[in-house]
């Protein structure tokens, strides 16, 4: 019971601010495209190597490049990102990349395309996108900051994975495998930028307003 109130709280808080809104819609946004963008780099690798334990493998070195080059952008872009006038514009790096990726693969549908692609996303959400996120809840209240956060981080992180898969599930039985995955991942990702923008522009405002 005291779980559910808690959730409660952080639906009624989320959903009577602006600000909370948006930042509610970005993390659903990330989620589903990700989940989505996943599916893709799956059917390009079974595709691609046949074999279970090539593709461990290949997973494994995947995921190796992504802590790599997650460390590399952390030394190179987190500080400066953060001390910088609008740090907001960090979370800005992961949809462009996604954007631009998505957009190759709907000419060069190829496993490399879409392996680099995904090192790059994954690093930049690591490094500049979890930090911008939690940067945007420093001018709320502390019942915002706790119980709002909650709910953004675990109930709007999982619905939009389950959406998103229940959306695959439909879509592959209708439609069968083809360019509207791609093109699901470009709009939602172009969306994102935009709703980026309007957390950016509110958080400024905000911040502003705290220093008067």
């Amino acid at each position: 019971q005291k779980e559910l109130s808690y959730s409660l709280g952080g639906f009624r808080l989320t959903f009577s601010s602006f600000f909370l809104g948006l930042m509610a819609l970005e993390m659903f946004l990330y989620t589903f495209g990700s989940t989505i963008f996943s599916y893709q780099v799956n059917s390009l690798m079974e595709a691609g190597i046949p074999s279970r334990a090539d593709r461990t493998i290949y997973w494994a070195n995947l995921y190796n490049l992504v802590n790599g080059t997650s460390l590399i952008t952390q030394f190179l872009l987190t500080r400066p990102i953060l001390r910088c006038r609008s740090p907001w514009l960090g979370l800005l790096f992961m949809p462009l990349v996604q954007l631009v990726g998505s957009i190759g693969l709907t000419q060069t549908p190829t496993l490399q395309l879409a392996a680099g692609t995904g090192i790059g996303r994954h690093a930049l959400n690591y490094s500049t996108g979890r930090a911008v996120r939690e940067l945007f809840f420093t001018p709320l209240t502390r019942e915002e900051k706790y119980q709002a956060k909650g709910f953004i981080d675990t109930l709007v992180f999982r619905v939009g994975d389950g959406l998103a898969s229940l959306f695959l599930v439909i879509g592959l039985n209708y439609w069968g495998k083809g360019l509207w995955i791609d093109s699901t991942v470009i709009a939602t990702m172009v969306i994102s930028l935009v709703v980026v923008v309007f957390m950016g522009r509110e958080f400024n405002r905000r911040q502003k307003a705290q220093c008067f």
